[in-house]
């Protein structure tokens, strides 16, 4: 399964889950599968002796002291209002994704507070579980602790997917959403609009789209509005979710509801928003990170990027993502050093999260490695992950350095520092390189050498003197996703107009061999074939492509210096005589990294001109080098395949504009 294969088309993802409640106790329950998994089983009775229980058209069965919940919904169902985790009952960091203590009924120290503990079946028969149960009861027993809660005997223990655990202990799921979605239950127009809504994400994500973009038209009455979905990188519109503005908008509404981290009571359609929603879809639950932009033609929109949060092991490797064997090479150089920086950069969307988790998750057992995100997007095995959301309509500086210091007491050989965004985040991770921790990151950046610009920039704010240190940066990684050619329909380039102007171009650059290029098919096959969004036919999934930068002493110095024109023909240099349609991707751009995954017909060099640029500008790019080569060391002109030979440019040389 690829990187954004996460659904298979055409399975049905949006059939909202009966409310179906199970009762199981632990007299019942079997001690394991023999594999060490613990289980739980069953009993089948009447539910009658537990109050309050939603039973309209629940199947119900009872036992002692636990219950089983199946979904979200069920969740929200419960008699009892969840108020929030437990802070004060500390869990090993082993076992915090699989239990969760929990308060339902009003705040700790209230009269209404009632503690039970939320657990996977993994861990429903478990000497943890019988720990924490022992320590809620002696909170609830102790004259100590006499008033901080009681325990909910109607149901102990509540038996939970692991991912509604992590959505809760997480707090994408809190106490405001909880009611928001029991007010939504009692209302069928409330109702009725959240699950449209949840469906539309659902078809998002068997789509495998990135974001999703509700689009409001209030200019043009007669025009409908529309819901947007960018997929495979395309911004398109099927006609199946036009609907009317009044019901967008209230869609929205309800929508933000069950958000957390807004900035008002309300969604407001004139006021610029950032909120978070979470979704279970099947088995997944789906952060919707939101941002609502009040603009005026031809209405206000709503711009939602999907997250799913995954189980923890289910990472693909560096090379299941498409890195090339020389990229494996220079990702396992940087990570034997236990210092310095990996940055991961890219655009929006490039999945530059997932690369960097598959990186992580090969630290070897005997470090300490430890991660900061906003939110936590992948739980990667061995890590000891938290989330730390900042929202921007407020200042949380203090909340943000408080944690930092923290961490910086744990002892750990590694850090994920989720995204370098901003001065604050740029002072954490120059603070914690220098402590000589192995850092992890990411930011957004147009190129790998773009990243030195852009971390120098005022927006970050890292001085270049930090930058061009040999202790600093021990790997740069850029990568792109590129629509991939349908392996059953991709069709040969046409030896006329303009497809065989391109053949010919590509071929003067690159020295491709055009016979095996391929383009996508329009027409798509049984394989490809998207009957309403016919725009994507040809296309099956994304392909990544990349470039990396090993900084040495001479990259280091155009660093120092400012100079991009000379760290750029260097960086090409590096290159020597390779061929483009090789595999080596040393001295390679991510461009160039395109070009050879074209040469073996899995993307449609068409494709590549937008990500990047158009091959008549590489042209011009080239010819403009080697007239300027030409001026300094005079003699025969070189061709445009063989800029990167000039004496006096290549590794070890100094090379600025005039």
């Amino acid at each position: 399964m690829g990187l954004f294969d996460r659904f298979k088309p055409g399975s049905n993802q949006t059939e909202p889950q009966a409310a179906s409640f199970r009762v199981v106790s632990r007299a019942g329950q079997q001690g394991g599968d023999g594999q060490g998994n613990r289980q739980s089983r069953t009993s089948a009775n009447d539910l009658s002796s537990v109050p309050g229980i939603q039973q309209d058209s629940a199947q119900l069965s009872f036992a002692n002291d636990s219950l089983m919940i199946d979904s979200l919904d069920q969740f929200s169902k419960l008699p009892l209002t969840f108020e929030a985790v437990i802070q004060s009952i500390e869990l090993g960091p082993h076992i915090s994704s699989h239990i969760c203590p929990v308060l339902f009924g009003g705040p700790e120290g209230g009269a209404a507070a009632q503690a039970t503990v939320l657990v996977t079946p993994a861990y429903a028969n478990s000497d943890e579980l019988l720990e924490v149960l022992r320590q809620i009861h002696h909170a609830e027993k102790s004259s100590k602790h006499k008033a901080r809660w009681r325990v909910w005997n109607h149901a102990r223990i509540l038996i939970v997917p692991d991912i509604l655990l992590l959505s809760i202990s997480r707090g994408v799921f809190d106490k405001s959403a909880h009611a928001s979605r029991r007010d939504i239950a009692g209302s069928k127009i409330k109702s009725g609009l959240l699950r449209n809504f949840t469906n539309i994400i659902a078809w998002a994500l068997e789509q495998n789209a990135s974001d999703v973009h509700f689009v409001m038209n209030e200019q043009s009455p007669e025009h409908q509005s529309k819901v947007h979905f960018t997929i495979f990188g395309r911004y398109v519109a099927p006609k199946q979710w036009h609907m009317e503005t009044v019901t967008m908008s209230e869609m929205m509404k309800v929508a933000y509801m069950i958000s957390t981290g807004g900035s008002g009571p309300d969604y407001d359609p004139k006021s610029d928003m950032q909120y978070s929603i979470g979704l279970q879809i099947g088995e997944h639950m789906v952060v919707l990170r939101a941002g609502a932009a009040a603009t005026g033609y031809p209405g206000p929109s709503v711009t939602m990027r999907l997250l799913v949060t995954n189980q923890q092991g289910h990472i693909q490797s560096l090379e299941q993502l498409g890195y090339m064997p020389s990229h494996l090479g220079m990702a396992k150089r940087a990570m034997t050093s236990e210092k310095g920086a990996i940055i991961f950069a890219g655009v929006v969307g490039s999945g530059k999260t997932h690369s960097l988790a598959s990186m992580m998750s090969r630290i070897p057992p005997h470090r300490k490695a430890m991660g900061v995100e906003d939110p936590v997007e992948l739980i990667i095995p061995n890590v000891l992950q938290r989330s730390l959301s900042r929202r921007l309509d407020e200042d949380d500086t203090n909340a943000f350095s408080s944690f930092l210091k923290t961490i910086k007491r744990s002892a750990m050989n590694d850090l994920l520092l989720g995204e370098i965004r901003d001065i604050e985040t740029a002072k954490a991770f120059v603070d914690m390189v220098l402590t000589g921790t192995s850092v992890y990151t990411t930011t957004h950046a147009p190129s790998a050498m773009g990243v030195y610009d852009k971390l120098a920039s005022d927006t970050i704010g890292i001085s270049r003197d930090f930058l061009a240190s040999p202790d600093s940066i021990k790997l740069i990684v850029y990568q792109a996703l590129l629509p991939r050619n349908c392996p059953h329909c991709a069709l040969p380039l046409a030896d006329e107009g303009e497809e065989c102007s391109l053949m010919a171009l590509l071929h003067e650059l690159y020295e491709l061999d055009t016979a095996r290029l391929r383009k996508r098919n329009p027409e798509g096959c049984q394989h490809c074939r998207h009957d309403s969004i016919p725009e994507l036919n040809g296309f099956s999934g994304r392909e990544l492509v990349a470039e990396m930068i090993e900084p040495d002493p001479q990259v280091l110095d155009y660093v120092k210096r400012s100079d991009a024109v000379g760290l750029a023909h260097y960086l090409s240099s590096l290159r020597g005589d390779v061929r483009y349609d090789e595999p080596e991707m040393r001295g390679k751009s991510a461009m160039e990294c395109a070009v050879y995954k074209a040469s073996q017909g899995l993307i449609d060099p068409r494709e590549i001109e937008p990500r990047f640029h158009s091959f008549e500008k590489e042209r011009i790019i080239r010819e403009a080098r080697n007239r300027f080569d030409l001026a300094r060391i005079g003699g025969h002109k070189p061709s445009l395949l063989s800029h990167h030979k000039t004496p006096g440019v290549g590794p070890g040389a100094s090379w600025k504009a005039a």
